[in-house]
């Protein structure tokens, strides 16, 4: 007995088989979407919580008894005519690098 492309060798229809592909496909092609959706998501909130929580932690450690107490010294700030660069004009440093 001949059949056509339409029944398995038991006689069950195949029509559903297109359907049922193009069901997965999409579901696919959705959740690749999605999780590139949500991995963009991640990276915002890893990059602004892990900058906030840095000025945080710049900012308390700025208190003067906060440093007191870790025993954190004193910033030392240089006065520009000590330091042996001497600030330069854009020309200038472009020039020198020839």
């Amino acid at each position: 007995m001949k059949h056509s492309g339409m029944f398995c060798s038991r006689g069950v229809s195949l029509l559903w088989v297109g359907t049922v592909f193009e069901l997965v496909r999409s579901l696919v092609q959705g959740l690749c979407g999605l999780c590139y959706f949500v991995t963009l998501q991640a990276i915002l909130v890893y990059w602004a919580s892990s900058n906030f929580i840095s000025l945080l932690q710049v900012g308390f450690l700025r208190i003067p008894s906060v440093r007191d107490f870790f025993k954190i010294e004193k910033t030392v700030t240089h006065s520009p005519d000590s330091l042996p660069v001497k600030p330069k004009g854009f020309m200038e440093g472009i020039r020198e690098c020839k």
